[in-house]
């Protein structure tokens, strides 16, 4: 956030980073940005609301096939060969569209 000068961020599990506060995730803050959007518009909640992009989160866990984490992430970029491919944190595919995270459950080994 600091190399790319974010002005928020965030995870979906709604922590919310805003660093000119600190560069720690803290869901209270999202409230507090909420709140004072609220004010600075005028609108209510549902029309804020009504007037962004739909996006829907699935989050799963799967059983993990006998076979090393490599060699699953290996398969997975190969099925989706036309993905950005990110590994540092686990293996992120991306498309303009969507994206597919997939985390190993302990300490993520590299991938790169």
């Amino acid at each position: 956030m600091r190399e790319l000068r974010a002005v928020v961020g965030g995870e979906g599990n709604g922590g919310v980073i805003l660093p000119e506060v600190h560069l720690g995730r803290d869901a209270p803050l999202g409230i507090a940005l909420i709140l004072q959007l609220l004010a600075e518009t005028g609108k209510p909640l549902s029309a804020i609301a009504g007037g962004l992009p739909r996006y829907v989160i699935v989050k799963d866990k799967l059983d993990r096939p006998k076979a090393s984490l490599e060699s699953v992430y290996s398969s997975l970029r190969e099925a989706f060969a036309d993905a950005r491919v990110d590994t540092q944190d686990g293996l992120r595919l991306a498309w303009k569209d969507r994206w597919l995270h997939v985390r190993h459950p302990g300490p993520s080994p590299s991938c790169a």
